[in-house]
């Protein structure tokens, strides 16, 4: 299948930046998110049990872009801290 792209001009280059730079953005998130979801998934199963408390410390933080990198996060502790 051949895509054909009309060109004219330095404006239709950065706009074409702008609309896939978007794409990919919110394409790495998604995957980021599907990641990090696993990721806790997996922490459960290793993370230390006694009372439970620590387990159900989890906070799965979803990609948040920071200039050029995606980042999400898996987390443990608040008021389970002390017992982490």
């Amino acid at each position: 299948m051949a895509l054909r792209v009309r060109i004219e001009g330095l404006d239709d280059i950065r706009r074409l930046i702008r609309v896939n730079d978007r794409k990919v953005v919110g394409a790495t998130k998604i995957a980021v998110t599907e990641q990090v979801v696993e990721l806790g998934r997996r922490a459960d199963e290793l993370v230390p049990f006694d009372t439970g408390n620590l387990m159900r410390s989890q906070i799965i933080k979803l990609p948040t872009a920071f200039g050029r990198s995606i980042v999400g996060t898996v987390e443990y502790g608040g008021s389970a801290a002390p017992y982490a």
